[in-house]
C-alpha cells in the first residue's frame, strides 16, 4: 500500500487512520477556506423534506423527497420537478444518481419490506438485488452504465445483470461502502466505517486505498459521497456522526489537495452528495426552522 503525501501539517490525523486501517492516508491542508459559490435552495412543492443527491453534466438533478405517507424520487430538469413513477411492487423510492444519458439509479422500498436497487433507463425500470441480501441500494452511476452498489453483504459494481465485488480493503473490522465510480470503472470513492471512526476513501487502483479525513483529529466522522471525472471529491464532516439529523455537519469539496467547506448560507448544517464535471455540487441542509431542504451550489468563478 502507498501513502500519498500532498501537504504537510496534520500527521496526527494520518497516524490515527493508518492505525485504524493499515492503509495509505491522503494528506490535505489544515486550512479549510470557505468556498465562493452561488447557492440555490431546492424544495419539491408539498414535500416535508427534500434531498438533492446527484447531478449530471447537463445540470439535471435527482433526489428524493418525503411526505407523511412515503418517500418519492424526483428529477429536476430546467427548473421543473418531476416525480418518478414507482416500479411494480414498490411503496417508496429514492433516486441517487443520474448520468449524462439521463439514466437514473437508486433504490426502492418493496412491499416485501426489503430494499431493492434499480436502474431507470428509457422509461423502463430494471430492479436488482445482490443474492442473499435484504437491502441493495444503487448510489453512483457512471456514463458507462456501471452502478456503485451497497448491499448488506458488501459493495459491488453492477452492470448488465452482473455484480462485481469491489472490496476497497481487507482490513478486519472496517466496512467499505463504495458510493461512486468514475467512467473508467477503476476509480472508486466511498466511506470506511471502523470500530470508532468514519473516514472517507478513494481507490485509484485495485488494492490501493487512500483515506480522507478532516484535519481536526477530534472529529468523529468524515464521509465521502461522490466524485467527478476530474477527481474532485465531495462529502460531509461532523463531530457527532454523519447520520440524520446530522446536526453539526459541514459539507466539503476536496480539489487538488485542498479541503474546502461547503455550507448553505444561514443553514444549521450541510451535507454534500454529488458533483458534476463543472464543479456544481448538490446536497441537503437544515434550515433555521429545522426543515431539511436540498441545495445546488455553483462555483462563482
Amino acid at each position: 500500500m502507498r501513502t500519498t503525501v500532498s501537504r504537510a501539517g496534520w500527521g496526527q490525523v494520518c497516524l490515527r487512520n493508518i492505525a485504524l486501517a493499515g492503509l495509505g492516508c491522503l494528506l490535505v491542508g489544515a486550512q479549510l477556506p470557505a468556498a465562493d459559490y452561488t447557492y440555490v435552495r431546492l424544495n419539491v412543492p408539498g414535500s416535508d423534506e427534500t434531498w438533492a443527491t446527484g447531478i449530471n453534466a447537463r445540470g439535471d438533478i435527482v433526489g428524493l423527497y418525503f411526505t407523511v405517507e412515503t418517500r418519492q424520487g424526483y428529477v429536476l430538469r430546467k427548473g421543473v420537478y418531476t416525480t418518478l413513477p414507482l416500479p411494480d411492487g414498490a411503496v417508496g423510492l429514492g433516486a441517487r444518481a443520474i448520468n449524462a444519458r439521463g439514466d437514473i439509479a437508486g433504490a426502492f422500498d418493496g412491499a416485501d419490506g426489503a430494499l431493492h436497487g434499480f436502474l431507470l433507463s428509457d422509461g423502463q425500470y430494471t430492479a436488482f438485488d445482490h443474492a442473499g441480501s435484504s437491502a441493495t441500494s444503487g448510489f453512483g452511476l457512471n456514463n458507462a452504465g456501471e452502478i456503485a452498489v451497497v448491499a448488506d453483504d458488501g459493495s459491488f459494481l453492477f452492470r448488465n445483470g452482473k455484480f462485481r465485488p469491489v472490496p476497497a480493503g481487507a482490513v478486519r473490522g472496517v466496512q467499505y461502502n463504495v458510493f461512486d465510480v468514475q467512467d473508467n470503472g477503476r476509480v472508486l470513492v466511498g466511506t470506511a466505517i471502523g470500530p470508532s471512526t468514519i473516514t472517507g476513501f478513494i481507490s485509484r487502483r485495485h488494492g490501493e486505498i487512500e483515506l480522507i479525513a478532516h484535519p481536526d483529529a477530534s472529529l468523529g466522522c468524515t464521509a465521502v459521497r461522490g466524485t467527478n471525472e476530474r477527481g474532485d471529491v465531495v462529502g460531509v464532516f461532523d463531530a457527532d456522526g454523519c447520520d440524520v439529523p446530522f446536526g453539526n455537519s459541514h459539507g466539503f469539496v476536496l480539489r487538488d489537495g485542498e479541503f474546502t467547506v461547503i455550507d448553505f448560507p444561514g443553514g444549521r448544517s450541510t451535507d454534500a452528495f454529488g458533483i458534476n464535471d463543472d464543479g456544481v455540487i448538490v446536497g441537503r441542509y437544515v434550515d433555521r426552522g429545522g426543515a431539511i431542504r436540498g441545495f445546488k451550489a455553483k462555483p462563482s468563478n
